[in-house]
């Protein structure tokens, strides 16, 4: 039987950090451009929902689109999906917790 290592970090970062950390830098460049028009009214609490959290939906995205392309940069679009996803999640959170 072989034993695998327990990570310090949980699994999530760990994909993140060794499979995935080019497209994650790309996806959180695309959201930060996506959201600079709309930091005049954004909140300093909205802003930091953009910031924190696991990212567990962009990350799905960007991880599907890597089956279909193995190698090389996955396209724009992609990043630009993985972040409109992203943005429609803090939404929907942002209504759900705190405008209802």
């Amino acid at each position: 039987m072989v034993k695998i290592a327990a990570s310090a970090q949980n699994p999530v970062t760990d994909i993140v950090q060794t499979l995935m950390a080019d497209e994650m830098l790309g996806f959180e460049r695309e959201l930060a451009r996506a959201l600079e028009p709309q930091q005049g009214y954004l909140t300093d609490t909205e802003m930091a929902l953009y910031r924190s959290g696991k990212k567990l939906r962009p990350l799905t995205l960007l991880l599907t689109a890597r089956l279909f392309q193995a190698s090389g940069a996955l396209p724009h679009k992609v990043l630009r999906a993985a972040a409109s996803l992203e943005m429609l999640h803090v939404a929907s959170l942002i209504h759900d917790d705190i405008i209802d």
